[in-house]
């Protein structure tokens, strides 16, 4: 058996052809299959409720930021550029401690730059999911489905996604109770994206 697997491999180093290796599917391979089609939890390389993620990509020092109209925690960075505002939020639970339980991407003009730091390898903050400002709502709901309800006001489109199924297992892996997000459009591109679960 042994001599036969070492010809396949010699022939397929020789013809350049690869052999494929199975190899069992990691835990969070498992996690990211069930997020459902509506749902993002990766901004830029970070998972929401994901410390290792968070640590990989900020460093061990985030430095939370607080004010009379936050509800909660939050650090922010800016793009390379200085025209995006990625806004985490911190999470409000001990099990996933140094982690975030959203996020929310906007432009940003440079003249009124108030975060103290810059993701210099990020030119443009960029979902998971692929989804970045400057999109258009129609690429928008292929990549997510049909919005749950969308509504228009001074000249924007807000569209909303929600989830509060009791049942959910995407929900209860993150001991959450909903996951929400709105995507404000204006002139029909993509100007704010923000997204909670809780």
């Amino acid at each position: 058996m042994q001599s036969v697997f070492r010809s396949m491999l010699l022939l397929s180093l020789t013809l350049g052809v690869s052999l494929a290796v199975s190899t069992p599917a990691r835990a969070d391979d498992q996690a990211q299959s069930d997020v459902p089609r509506m749902a993002d939890v990766v901004i830029t390389g970070i998972e929401l409720y994901n410390p290792d993620s968070s640590r990989k990509r900020l460093g061990s020092g985030l430095g939370y930021i607080t004010d009379e109209h936050a509800q909660h925690l939050f650090t922010q960075y800016y793009s390379k550029t200085g025209h995006e505002l990625l806004t985490l939020f911190a999470g409000s639970t001990v099990k996933f401690k140094r982690s975030f339980k959203g996020y929310e991407i906007q432009h940003m003009d440079k003249k009124f730059l108030t975060a103290r730091r810059v993701l210099r390898d990020v030119k443009q903050f960029e979902t998971g999911k692929g989804i970045h400002l400057g999109i258009s709502r129609g690429k928008l709901e292929e990549i997510l489905g049909n919005p749950s309800r969308s509504s228009s006001a001074d000249g924007s489109e807000v569209v909303h996604y929600e989830l509060t199924d009791p049942n959910s297992s995407f929900l209860s892996q993150y001991s959450a109770k909903s996951y929400t997000a709105d995507y404000t459009f204006t002139h029909g591109a993509l100007t704010d994206a923000k997204v909670d679960l809780e």
